[in-house]
């Protein structure tokens, strides 16, 4: 099926990469056999230039991908890493724990708790903001909007369609796009090399703090979404995300032919109540990495 689309070459020009038309042609057809809405947005490493993408712009439910940002962020605003924030950002990160993820927050702000975990998310999206990633936040600390009512405690919300078209059912606390969150893993890439916009900003961020969060998000234990297109041996720094109606995931991908940034996001509608199985989501999420990956590491094939 479409899990195992590769880009390949005749054997004679086994040495020419493809165009990156012809990779933006083959993602179509992806986009296309998913039948529903795909968003995906490939940047090229060494140029840090977009080399393909399939609605970018589109909002989508961030879910466990914008813990990737609440990472960003506590490196952002802290001196230190501590032990205790330490474990908590293994959790977040390796086993994708929504509670270690508000630990996280809370320490982002020097505080613990629901609360300061409300001001550490207030914090991290504002950074987002302010990074030029207007459609990428999180209002509402992970599994805590009853104790926040209970509480009387306000917060944001976004408004009610953002983005471009087509739109999801992103659902107004907790958003990005897949040309938003490709942009984060970009930011850090060129942090973890002493350059870019993270290092402008923010003087606690450095080549070896970045890099630190890059070596956190190879310990994803996610290996069933875009890691499923890729041989064991091949380096992902990434971090996956679920809900009922859409999966995604997002981050680098370091190859012989070139390293690259991929996020991709995938929507389908269902009833309330009643989630997607993970096989409907992976196949394609594998797909689309497998891709790109061949792209960059074109397979010779002989001719007929």
């Amino acid at each position: 099926i479409t899990g195992t689309r590769t880009l390949d070459l005749p054997l004679a020009a086994s040495a020419v990469r493809p165009t990156p038309e012809q990779l933006q042609a083959q993602l179509e057809i992806i986009a296309d056999d998913w039948s529903d809405i795909a968003g995906v947005m490939v940047y090229d490493l060494a140029t840090g230039k977009e080399l393909a993408s399939i609605h970018k712009g589109t909002v989508f439910s961030a879910a466990s991908t914008i813990k990737v940002a609440i990472m960003l962020n506590a490196y952002a605003h802290l001196d230190t890493i501590s032990s205790k924030l330490d474990a908590a950002m293994k959790k977040m990160i390796i086993n994708s724990d929504n509670i270690a993820a508000n630990t996280v927050l809370a320490a982002s702000v020097e505080g613990a708790g629901t609360e300061d975990a409300l001001k550490g998310a207030e914090q991290m999206s504002a950074m987002m903001k302010g990074l030029g990633l207007e459609n990428t936040y999180l209002y509402v600390p992970f599994e805590a909007t009853d104790y926040l009512a209970q509480k009387k405690l306000k917060f944001q919300l976004g408004p009610k369609r953002a983005g471009e078209a087509p739109y999801t059912d992103s659902g107004r606390a907790l958003r990005t796009a897949p040309g938003e969150m490709a942009t984060i893993y970009l930011y850090i890439d060129q942090c973890s090399k002493g350059e870019g916009p993270l290092i402008e900003k923010f003087p606690k961020l450095n080549a070896k703090r970045c890099g630190e969060m890059l070596d956190r998000l190879f310990e994803n234990a996610d290996r069933s979404r875009m890691r499923s297109g890729l041989d064991k041996s091949v380096r992902v720094e990434h971090k996956s995300g679920w809900i009922d109606d859409m999966q995604a995931d997002a981050g680098i991908v370091r190859s012989p032919g070139g390293d690259f940034v991929i996020a991709t996001y995938l929507y389908r509608a269902t009833k309330p109540g009643v989630p997607l199985a993970d096989k409907v989501f992976a196949p394609y999420l594998g797909a689309f990495t497998r891709l790109v990956y061949t792209y960059y590491n074109p397979v010779p094939i002989a001719p007929k």
